[in-house]
């Protein structure tokens, strides 16, 4: 795992760690992400379009760039963080099993190409979707961008960073949440997930952020 993340650019094994997971199986592997690891796993038993294969692809893709008449000669810059995410074990919540997600912002597994509409917003960045307790609004594997200075409304889709039901941890988060925002009192939030259907609420006492999840609408806009 070291020897494939060095190669593939990443500082440290955690960039690579979650797709050496059992758990790790999303629909397709992400174009960019299936890039590195063929990079990272050259010289290997694992060839490169097998790699590419996971991603949708019979062979690796040729890297052309194709301008259209019209198109803008302004590059996008490379500077979108992407956190590392993994799928965590189900957290207890008021007698439920909750999908809960492993968010590292401290490690930044790749930067993509920033849309022109998040130009100059450094309060912005990326994951990828980890679990199927959102689907089918997002699905395991898709890229979701998080806002964390817009307060999110009722009805808008959030990750929320929890600490400790007991606060052993003082304000550690040690859980994070990717649901839907139902309700918001000044006692507690209530989240919903779709897969399966389910609404519950967490004490605010517990939650150290909300960020708004940027509707696919606003990014292509």
């Amino acid at each position: 795992m070291a020897a494939v993340s060095k190669a593939a650019g990443y500082k440290t094994p955690s960039g690579v760690q979650r797709y050496f997971s059992m758990d790790y199986d999303p629909p397709v592997l992400p174009l960019e992400i299936a890039r590195k690891l063929a990079t990272g796993f050259d010289g290997s038993a694992i060839n490169r379009d097998e790699i590419f294969s996971l991603a949708g692809f019979p062979s690796e893709p040729e890297g052309k760039t194709v301008k259209f008449e019209g198109a803008s000669d302004v590059r996008l810059a490379r500077d979108l963080p992407i956190y590392g995410t993994a799928l965590g074990s189900p957290r207890e919540i008021e007698g439920e099993a909750i999908e809960q997600t492993f968010l590292d912002e401290s490690t930044v597994i790749e930067y993509l190409p920033r849309p022109t509409v998040l130009q100059g917003r450094a309060d912005v960045y990326g994951f990828y979707i980890q679990g199927s307790s959102m689907a089918p609004r997002f699905e395991e594997g898709e890229l979701g961008f998080a806002e964390t200075k817009r307060p999110p409304r009722v009805g808008d889709d959030v990750v929320v960073f929890l600490a400790g039901p007991d606060h052993h941890d003082g304000d550690r988060v040690n859980a994070v949440l990717i649901k839907r925002l139902v309700r918001r009192t000044a006692q507690y939030i209530e989240l919903e997930q779709f897969n399966p259907v389910k609404t519950f609420r967490v004490e605010v006492c517990r939650v150290k952020h909300v960020h708004r999840v940027l509707p696919w609408r606003e990014i292509l806009s």
